[in-house]
């Protein structure tokens, strides 16, 4: 899931009225571990079925809000899943969404849906464009593009792409084998900065996995405008490879790439935990999120700070800490439990 496309989502599921369920859950792309998923998300509605009768306003509420819930099963396509699923359920509406990360399984029930999973989809998605580069020859297409979406690859076709550099029509006419030279490297310099002012039109603000031998990948660095989007780079030759094999190669260097990012982030704060630009614990987090002082919310995933009335939970602080960082244009990233014990399991860079 993009930001882009989260906002809207966010919105919608904020107007909704009444009680509402969130119910996430890991999943399978594949069967027969889809039959598992079935019995979980079974498990599930009847866990979020059995405790809405506390927070059901009346009779006709709480029988609405069962009988969207016996509906969900039938509207999902578990032929069609990824690595997890969000189900957002009132008495208005039903929502079900795919998810590109591995969530927490639980149901919840509150007066606000939980949205932690979505804003973790956000900064672990799995969706990106890869570049594989190539001069082309030999029966192979050349520098071709692809969208990276749930471990799959489709490629983008146009009067551009795939680029292929044909030698042939180079004034200088030197062969293909000829050993590497400062005049041939411009040369392949200039085709890979032609290709990439067209892919940089393209991907827009979406990550970029650059695939491809280490002497193409360097040029294409030198010569790059989208250097601030390539987040992982992949070595080797893809001319031939199959591409399910290239997707599970660029898949694996962005999932890298972005834990290798969370465990800086992770760093950075133990290291600068006194420093006025860090905060942790949920006290000072949710006041300064109320603030738009967070620039970037990291907190441990299954971390939950009910809020609760004659015994009824009704809401979570963390939930409201999420929702006023991402209101005020801050960022939310999940990590694993246990990472943050030491601060609270919560914890913020400041804007100041």
């Amino acid at each position: 899931m993009r930001r882009q496309e989260l906002d809207p989502l966010l919105a919608e599921l904020a107007d909704e009225p009444g009680p509402k369920v969130t119910i996430t859950l890991p999943t399978h792309r594949h069967a027969p571990d889809t039959d598992q998923d079935r019995i979980r998300l079974k498990n599930l509605l009847k866990q979020a079925s059995q405790v809405l009768e506390a927070h059901a306003h009346d009779r006709d509420e709480l029988l609405r809000l069962r009988a969207r819930l016996d509906e969900v099963e039938d509207r999902i396509d578990h032929r069609q899943l990824d690595h997890g699923l969000a189900v957002f359920v009132s008495a208005a509406d039903t929502h079900v969404i795919r998810l590109a990360h591995t969530p927490v399984e639980r149901a919840l029930v509150s007066d606000r849906f939980a949205t932690r999973e979505l804003h973790r989809d956000v900064t672990e998605t799995t969706r990106a464009w890869v570049l594989a580069l190539s001069t082309g020859g030999n029966d192979t297409d050349g520098t071709r593009l692809y969208l990276l979406q749930r471990g799959h690859l489709d490629e983008h076709r146009d009067d551009v792409l795939p680029a292929e550099w044909d030698v042939r029509d180079r004034e200088t006419r030197f062969a293909e084998s000829r050993p590497d030279s400062p005049q041939r490297d411009a040369y392949i310099e200039g085709f890979l900065r032609r290709v990439d002012e067209h892919v940089a039109g393209i991907v827009g603000a979406d990550p970029v996995v650059i695939a491809g031998v280490e002497r193409l990948r360097s040029h294409h660095r030198a010569v790059t405008r989208v250097a601030d989007r390539i987040v992982a780079e992949v070595d080797g030759n893809f001319d031939r490879t199959p591409q399910a094999e290239l997707a599970d190669a660029a898949e694996a260097a962005l999932v890298a790439a972005q834990e290798r990012q969370r465990d800086d982030l992770v760093a950075h704060l133990a290291e600068h935990v006194t420093s006025p630009q860090v905060t942790s614990g949920i006290d000072d987090c949710e006041r300064l999120s109320g603030e738009a002082r967070i620039d970037r919310l990291v907190l441990e995933r299954s971390y939950l700070e009910p809020v609760v009335v004659d015994g009824v939970p009704i809401g979570d602080r963390v939930e409201a800490t999420i929702r006023q960082t991402h209101e005020h244009g801050g960022t939310v990233i999940v990590v694993e439990d246990d990472t943050l014990t030491d601060l609270g399991r919560i914890a913020a860079l400041l804007r100041w």
